[in-house]
Parts: C-alpha cells; structure tokens; sequence
C-alpha cells in the first residue's frame, strides 16, 4: 500500500486491516479523531504496539497496569504519546516521538484536552506548552536565517562569476556594508532569478535592489522615474521584505523623499 495521506475515518480503519509491522502504518484503535484527520491511536495487539512504537522512535511497553497512546497525524506521523493507567483515571507522562519531554506547540493542547475529556481524566501530570509570542519570535527567525542562505550559491552573474558592485549605480551605502543599488537594465533579469522572480519592474520604473555585504540581494524597489514614486518594494518570491530589512526601505524613501505604496 503507497503511503498516502489519510482524511477519513474509514481510510484509518483499512490502514489498521493492512498495517504491517516496520513500516508508517497505523496500527491499532482510534479513540478519538479530529476534523483535520489528527487521531488518538491506542493500540490493541502486540504486533500494533511494535508498529507504534517504531513510528515514535521509542523501544518498550508502557508500566504494569499503563498503556501508550499516541497523537498521530494524517501523514502518519507520531506527534505525542501518552501513558495512561489502565482504568483511564490518570496520566502518568506526556511525551513528544522518542519519548523526549518537551514543550508541545499550542496547537497541540486542542488534542490532548479532548483526550482529558473524553475519559473525564482528573489525575494528569504537568504538561507544557511554548510561550506563543516566543514561538512566533522562533519561527520568524528561523524563517529569515532560512531566507538568508538561499542566496549563499550564486550562480554565473553576467560574465562575472559573482555580483559586485559594479552592476549598477550604488545609490546608498550603510556602515553595516548594506547598500541599494540601481541595477543595470541588461541585469535585471539575472537579478531576478537569485530572488524568485521576473526582475522587471514596470514600464518607466527602474530596479533598485538592496544587497548584502556579499552583494547578495533580498529588496527589490521599482523606482518610477518620471512620478517619482516607489510602486513596488517586495522581497524573495514577491513576497512581503521581512522586517528586518525595513530601516534600509525608510532610509530610501528619505532619500527619494516617497513613500512606498
């Protein structure tokens, strides 16, 4: 069976009919499923509990009078495992796959109060959830580092191996070694390509593009010479310059005294 992603509930159940030890099946008893196709699974059979346990990267049973359940997407991936007592009165650990203690996203603490409330749970032990403003700090971050290093192997630049400063007319230099620089016509286009885009900015507007102490881009402003006006300011795929880069775009617009629309 091709490993696909599963929606209905009926597509769990042929899974369970057709999982085979060793491979990302699921494997047991859906006690509880959500909209988005996410499912508590509670094994039921000694070949099931080897499944799961592969699919968490954790070896062993749970304690004497425990079983496991796991939180387990539609992807077939294991995102939290619980050990419950027997009688479903307590919870003993919460975990993330391979049993590590974690803080879970918040977005995990939908599914595992609808396990708390479906066995009425009174006796649960201290789960912990990221702090949402730092998480989004996190991720933002992560996202811009991301960002940064796709760039990092340019490619042939012209006839130059590499872009300089002599692409263009540097327009605006910064102690940090940022500068904007109005890019020559024939380089739009290979300017464009380091950035996911076309590289050509509207009629009558020319490129003016922010780079990196390494000449690397991440801004690109169309220009309107004749209104005066900025009438595009984007960044990598056309999407919105990340915040970071916003003191370079002000610092333009003061020197063109504009806005950007």
């Amino acid at each position: 069976m091709e490993n696909r992603i599963v929606t209905k509930l009926k597509d769990f159940e042929k899974l369970n009919e057709m999982a085979v030890w060793g491979e990302p099946k699921l494997c047991g008893k859906i006690v509880k499923q959500f909209d988005d196709g996410t499912a508590w699974v509670k094994p039921k059979t000694e070949e099931e509990e080897k499944a799961c346990c592969n699919m968490a990267d954790i070896c062993g049973k749970a304690p004497k009078e425990h079983h496991l359940m796991y939180l387990i997407t539609p992807k077939m991936e294991v995102k939290v495992i619980v050990e419950m007592s027997n009688d479903h009165d307590e919870i003993t650990k919460i975990t993330g796959k391979g049993g590590k203690e974690k803080k879970f996203k918040n977005k995990y603490k939908e599914y595992i109060d609808a396990l708390i409330d479906k066995y009425s749970i009174e006796k649960v032990c201290e789960v912990k959830y990221k702090d949402e403003v730092k998480e989004d700090k996190d991720d933002k971050k992560e996202k811009e580092d991301k960002e940064d290093k796709t760039n990092e192997n340019y490619f042939t630049y012209g006839d130059k191996k590499e872009p300089s400063k002599k692409d263009g007319e540097v327009i605006k230099d910064f102690d940090d070694g940022y500068y904007w620089i109005k890019v020559k016509s024939d380089l739009y286009k290979k300017e464009g390509e380091t950035m996911g885009n076309c590289g050509r900015p509207p009629e009558g507007n020319v490129l003016i593009s922010l780079r990196d102490p390494k000449n690397l881009p991440h801004v690109f402003v169309a220009y309107d010479t004749k209104d005066k006006e900025i009438t595009q300011c984007i960044g990598k795929g056309n999407s919105k310059p990340a915040q970071k880069y916003q003191k370079y775009v002000d610092e333009l617009c003061k020197k063109y005294k504009c806005e950007c629309k």
